[in-house]
């Protein structure tokens, strides 16, 4: 028989420019706040595995070990944490693991955090680093960005469709 394995709790941050927060406080705002709703905050010593999603904290932010300062933060030791990157498909990715776990049987209980704080670099240190995304050799090194991938993608979208601006 196939375990049946669900997500119970989730929680969230509001999205925005604020830069009074770090990434550890972004994540446990949201961690907190899934814990609350699953109605095991106060057990959270009890999660078997926290899978942390995150794409470029040493970069945006200067900080690595964001796993681990998570587990930290909230105050969850011995809880062992693992960091999964997969550029902006980490959350996904970290998702996929935690389940892969949860299937297995390694874990009964997991928690599942992204995030991700911008806001630490300039506008355009902050592209930089989101087009390390990019192949270096084929795209980034011609002038290529994501913002301007959005912008050719939208144009074919609106010839394709027929949409105007408005």
């Amino acid at each position: 028989m196939t375990a049946r394995i669900g997500i119970v709790g989730v929680g969230h941050t509001r999205f925005g420019n604020s830069s009074e927060y770090d990434l550890a406080d972004v994540m446990a705002y949201a961690a907190t706040d899934a814990l609350l709703d699953a109605g095991i905050l106060e057990q959270r010593r009890e999660v078997d595995q926290v899978f942390v999603a995150n794409m470029a904290a040493g970069l945006f932010c200067h900080q690595s070990a964001v796993a681990s300062s998570l587990v930290s933060r909230m105050d969850m030791e011995p809880v062992p944490a693992e960091l999964i990157e997969n550029g902006p498909a980490s959350g996904a990715s970290a998702i996929k693991i935690a389940y892969m776990a949860l299937a297995s049987g390694l874990v009964d209980v997991a928690l599942v955090v992204g995030g991700e704080v911008m806001r630490k670099v300039s506008g355009w240190e902050a592209t930089d680093v989101v087009a390390t995304m990019l192949h270096a050799e084929a795209e980034y090194n011609m002038g290529l960005t994501l913002p301007s991938f959005g912008g050719m993608f939208t144009r074919l979208y609106m010839e394709k469709y027929g949409c105007t601006e408005r």
